[in-house]
């Protein structure tokens, strides 16, 4: 059996990348558009902080786990006009951090979540 197996991937979630731009006037237009990611599980993790050079750093509070090749986060959406938010269960997180393909085997993506509402 693979590893994807044992985790139990039998939810779905919806992302939803909202992008800001400027039109030059000093005004903005937004545009959002939303896809889904359709076999995947939420944790929540088991310590959100870690001491590092003599003070608290806040981790992700969440942990997004799913299948590879089923999506693939934009990485330009960290910045300030572009932002990807997940939503599940009426709950909405922001991503942490990178994507991370569990011990290359190319079967299950990890990725970091913050729980914003």
């Amino acid at each position: 059996m693979a590893l994807k197996d044992f985790l139990n991937l039998v939810s779905e979630v919806s992302v939803i990348r909202t992008i800001s731009t400027t039109d030059g006037m000093g005004g903005f237009t937004t545009t959002s558009t939303s896809s889904s990611i359709p076999l995947c599980a939420i944790w929540q993790n088991g310590s959100v902080n870690k001491w590092l050079s003599d003070k608290y750093e806040k981790n992700s509070t969440h942990q997004l786990v799913y299948e590879y090749g089923s999506y693939t986060f934009d990485t330009s959406a960290s910045t300030d006009t572009a932002i990807e938010t997940i939503s599940f269960n009426s709950e909405t997180y922001k991503r942490v951090g990178f994507s991370d393909d569990v011990m290359n085997l190319h079967e299950i993506i990890t990725q970091g979540l913050e729980r914003i509402s």
